[in-house]
């Protein structure tokens, strides 16, 4: 339990990475629950302030999309009601737009002196900004903003 409580105070966990780490450290399932909402408890876990840093985290420091992030935060067993309601703060926090516009920016000049055909260059931006995450609505919007600037 005092393990588990340490590894919890380095960083901010969700209660699956928490519970992942307890079967590689050989407890038995039995005893997950039990030391898991000790831990809820005492406020080394909290579902909502794991998934506000790591949507931060991510938007600020991965550039990643909200899609991408919303994916990853389901696969840790995140709550929909904690995932939209970080969401809704998320998008107020930071400039969402603005940061796609700098990353596509950056991709365009690597792409530039490969790509001259300017439709596979859109094309090419397009599925960049799709992998990291973004709607495909706002990277339209902001392609053809980009594009438009030249």
């Amino acid at each position: 339990m005092y393990k588990a409580a340490a590894y919890c105070s380095k960083s901010e966990h969700c209660r699956s990475e928490v519970a992942q780490k307890l079967t590689q450290w050989g407890l038995p399932a039995s005893e997950h629950k039990a030391i898991l909402d000790y831990l809820e408890q005492e406020r080394y876990l909290d579902e909502f302030r794991f998934a506000r840093a790591y949507t931060k985290d991510k938007l600020l420091y991965n550039k990643w999309g909200l899609y991408k992030i919303r994916v990853s935060l389901q696969q840790k067993q995140i709550a929909p009601t904690v995932i939209e309601e970080v969401f809704a703060s998320a998008e107020e926090e930071t400039n969402y737009e603005e940061t796609l516009l700098n990353l596509l920016e950056k991709k365009k000049i690597a792409l530039s002196a490969k790509e001259t055909d300017k439709m596979q260059l859109k094309s090419k931006l397009f599925r960049f900004a799709l992998s990291r995450g973004y709607e495909s609505k706002i990277v339209l919007k902001t392609l053809s903003q980009l594009l438009k600037e030249e």
